[in-house]
């Protein structure tokens, strides 16, 4: 179900620093912060259902099977005067950039991306950019998926983890069906 931001997931602009300028973007696309100076922005969540563990799995599986949940941040921001188009440049710049790691703050939080490749984005927008950052946390590099589209003057951001694959460090799919569903409201 998509609902609203939670308080602690609802991240100003202003509290996302990158130590370097040219990766700025993508460490507010993956805080769920619009890129940019949109006109109007919105923000959403999606949490998805837990996966049931397979009869007879040992105590670890049915863990990590619980554990198995997509969480989506969706930021959806409309922009003037050619700004949309501009937000996905400055995405695709900072993911050819930034392709061999950075760092940043956010909400006074230090986070260090270590990879930025490139994934499959979906279909139905009139761009669309998908990557995977490698975040580095604790010892463990895990997997964020982002993906951001374009529709008009609109762009739909998506900011995706899986909490089982955060803690094996194991790629997870991004939930394409949440971002099919957003782009057929924009269409």
């Amino acid at each position: 179900m998509v609902t609203k931001v939670p308080a602690g997931d609802d991240i100003a602009a202003d509290k996302v620093v990158a130590e370097d300028e040219a990766c700025r973007p993508l460490a507010r696309v993956q805080s769920g912060v619009a890129v940019g100076s949109p006109a109007a922005t919105v923000k959403r969540s999606w949490t998805g259902e837990p996966k049931k563990p397979a009869e007879g799995a040992d105590v670890e599986k049915a863990l990590q099977a619980g554990l198995d949940v997509d969480k989506v941040l969706v930021t959806l921001a409309s922009y003037e005067d050619g700004g949309a188009e501009q937000v996905l440049k400055d995405v695709d710049a900072a993911a050819e950039k930034c392709a061999g790691g950075f760092g940043y703050t956010s909400v006074g939080e230090e986070f260090k991306i270590v990879k930025v490749a490139e994934a499959e984005a979906p279909k139905g927008a009139d761009e669309a950019i998908a990557l995977t950052l490698t975040l580095s946390a604790e010892g463990v590099e895990a997997p964020v998926n982002v993906v951001v589209t374009r529709a008009g003057s609109t762009v739909a951001a998506f900011s995706a983890v899986n909490f089982a694959a955060m803690g094996t460090g194991e790629k997870a799919p991004f939930p394409m069906p949440v971002a099919d569903a957003q782009l057929a409201k924009l269409g």
